[in-house]
């Protein structure tokens, strides 16, 4: 079993300040750097499932026999169609606008 360390509460403030700026930069926005991030996302787990079922095991008494491969599908899912997932979707009449649509941009 993995060892675990766990981040000092006093370098979180840092750890969220470091994340807002890299975001503010916009490469978060490219769907190259999207899938990149879930695709190790994707191999954290699938390296970590005994680890994660484990976890899951001793926090929620429960087995991971849904949750990790439920995660693994939907992240593959994710990175085959992020594309798709990511078009502008039509509007919903907004302020009577037929042009209007909806941009999805990730958080």
């Amino acid at each position: 079993m993995t060892v675990i360390e766990f981040t000092p509460v006093q370098s979180i403030p840092k750890i969220v300040a470091d994340s807002r700026a890299s975001f503010l930069t916009h490469r978060t926005q490219s769907l190259e750097f999207r899938k990149q991030q879930l695709g190790a996302l994707l191999k954290l787990v699938e390296e970590n499932a005994e680890d994660l079922a484990a976890a899951i095991k001793a926090d929620l008494n429960r087995s991971a026999d849904f949750e990790i491969p439920t995660c693994i599908r939907a992240t593959k899912d994710f990175i085959d169609n992020l594309e798709k997932y990511t078009q502008n979707q039509k509007g919903v009449n907004v302020a009577d606008k037929d042009d209007s649509y909806v941009r999805l941009s990730p958080l």
